[in-house]
């Protein structure tokens, strides 16, 4: 298992630039309830890239680490496939772009530290995305994201209070 992920992100990684209109880095936090079955209790951080292929769709391949106690003690990784509800991830030249967004995402995350304990696919809903590609900056506020663990069976809510996208 621990195989298929590191291809599927090498993969993801090497063919997504070709098609790519914009890219950009992305850091934020992360977090979900203290009594969960994903991570021992501390807190965490997200980082990532994004590949924006068209008008409405982008592509995230991000990492999550823990902050403290233990920084890097626990992983998990991730890919998700996003779509832009309201305005467009780049509007041609012509057309003034929608300072406000709200994005659709469907993804695939897992831990990499004991990849039976954790993974399984989640859907996130980014209600509040400030900025764009053309102001270099995007701010996604508020995402929630409703996870499904398959190895427990179970459901967990996550949230990002915020991810900050720098466009390169």
């Amino acid at each position: 298992m621990r195989k298929r992920c590191l291809i599927g992100l090498i993969l993801l990684f090497s063919l997504s630039p070709l098609g790519a209109t914009k890219v950009a880095l992305s850091i934020g936090t992360w977090n979900l309830p203290a009594k969960n079955d994903v991570v021992a209790e501390a807190t965490f951080v997200q980082t990532g890239f994004l590949f924006s292929f068209a008008r409405r769709w982008e592509v995230e391949a991000f990492l999550i680490s823990e902050a403290t106690p233990q920084v890097g003690h626990q992983l998990l990784v991730g890919s998700a496939i996003t779509l832009a509800l309201l305005g467009v991830t780049d509007p041609p030249p012509e057309i003034v772009p929608s300072y406000l967004n709200l994005y659709l995402s469907l993804g695939f995350m897992g831990r990499l530290d004991s990849l039976d304990s954790a993974y399984g696919p989640f859907i996130r809903l980014s209600p509040l995305a400030v900025g764009g590609p053309r102001f270099k900056l995007r701010e996604r506020s508020l995402n929630f994201s409703l996870f499904y663990n398959i190895p427990h069976n179970s459901f967990t809510i996550f949230w990002n209070i915020f991810l900050l996208d720098f466009f390169i």
